[in-house]
C-alpha cells in the first residue's frame, strides 16, 4: 500500500489532512478492486458456464440441465 501513504504525504503537502487522503485513496483502491473482481467473475462465467450449458439449452435437453452440477475443486 505504498501508493496510499504516498498519496497521503502529497495531500499533506497541499494542506489536506492525512487521514482524509488515506480514506479517499483506500476507498478508490477498494472500488477499483471491486470492478476488477466483477470483470473477472463475468469472464469466468463466459468461459466456463456458458459453453457448458448453451448447447444443452439449444437442444432442449432439460433433463441434463436439471440434473447437472458444476463441480468446483477436487
Amino acid at each position: 500500500m505504498f501508493w496510499v501513504s504516498y498519496s497521503a504525504s502529497v495531500a499533506q503537502a497541499y494542506g489536506v489532512f492525512g487521514y482524509v487522503a488515506v480514506d479517499i485513496a483506500y476507498l478508490t483502491f477498494t472500488y477499483v478492486m471491486e470492478i476488477i473482481a466483477g470483470i473477472v467473475a463475468i469472464v469466468i462465467a463466459l468461459l466456463l458456464v456458458k459453453p457448458r450449458f448453451s448447447s444443452k439449452w439449444a437442444d432442449e435437453d432439460y433433463d441434463y440441465l436439471l440434473n447437472d452440477v458444476i463441480k468446483i475443486g477436487n
